[in-house]
């Protein structure tokens, strides 16, 4: 919806790229989408706002990038992204024609950073994709997404969606970065021996070595101490009108059936 409004509107009320976000033209730009949608009654105030400031970001992340300098970056970041939805496009429909039981068992939790890199490319004159699988890629995997591919060329829905099906060239192995995480029981198939990236920490555990060897264990992080249970009392007199319990300006903490019990009334819960 920030979106949809802020190209809608004249120049003077979209936000300049090459200025911040607190200069006086985009706080104005901010205010008048804040309003104009808070008006319709769906969302609150500060939701707006926020997503105002992330529409903000995208534009100076696209001015930045539109600088001379950063004409490279800019180009480098276009083809990974181009990469990237290849590689979703692969992993969808090749997910379509998985058969057997054997296959689905190799295929579970497959993600796309195991497909292969479709790089633009020609041969003879007509354009080819330069396949590149990743070199991390076990092998049993790969055998699975070139039959998986064989089964989509020769499938007519697959061809009919596809009128100008570009021939597949097979390249050097694309040597791309491993995935940052991944679940550790699917890694033995999925990677190469020694190549599986290293699995995501558990939260709130520490492993402790024990001392003089090489063991450790994990354990539970100690939860921080409570307050013992009871009611805070203040001690009342003519001297000094609430002075704490033993002479110490901290409260102090007794049973309340002991609370009960006493008869004094100079005693007061806080």
């Amino acid at each position: 919806m920030v979106r949809r409004l802020h190209n809608s509107n004249e120049d003077d009320k979209k936000y300049e790229g090459k200025e911040g976000l607190n200069s006086p033209h985009n706080l104005a730009v901010t205010t008048f989408l804040v309003k104009e949608i808070a008006a319709i009654g769906e969302h609150p105030s500060d939701m707006i706002r926020a997503a105002c400031v992330g529409y903000y970001e995208t534009i100076r992340r696209n001015y930045t990038l539109s600088l001379p300098e950063n004409k490279e970056k800019k180009e480098k970041e276009k083809k990974e992204k181009r990469l990237r939805s290849r590689r979703k496009r692969l992993l969808d429909v090749r997910s379509e024609v998985v058969q057997t039981e054997e296959e689905e068992g190799i295929w579970a939790g497959v993600t796309q950073e195991l497909m292969s890199d479709e790089e633009d490319s020609s041969s003879n004159g007509m354009a080819v994709w330069l396949v590149k699988p990743p070199v991390f890629r076990s092998q049993q995997l790969s055998d699975l997404c070139s039959a998986l591919q064989t089964r989509l060329e020769a499938d007519p829905k697959y061809l009919a969606a596809n009128r100008k099906p570009r021939l597949r060239v097979e390249g050097t192995q694309s040597d791309r970065d491993l995935p940052r995480v991944y679940d550790p029981d699917r890694a033995a198939v999925h990677f190469t021996p020694g190549s599986a990236p290293r699995p995501a920490v558990r939260p709130c555990l520490t492993t402790i070595s024990a001392n003089n060897n090489n063991r450790s264990s994990t354990s539970n992080r100690t939860p921080p101490p409570r307050r013992p249970t009871g009611r805070s009392l203040a001690f009342q007199s003519e001297d000094s009108p609430s002075r704490a319990l033993e002479g110490y300006n901290v409260a102090s903490f007794v049973d309340e059936d002991f609370l009960s019990d006493m008869d004094d009334n100079s005693l007061t819960p806080l």
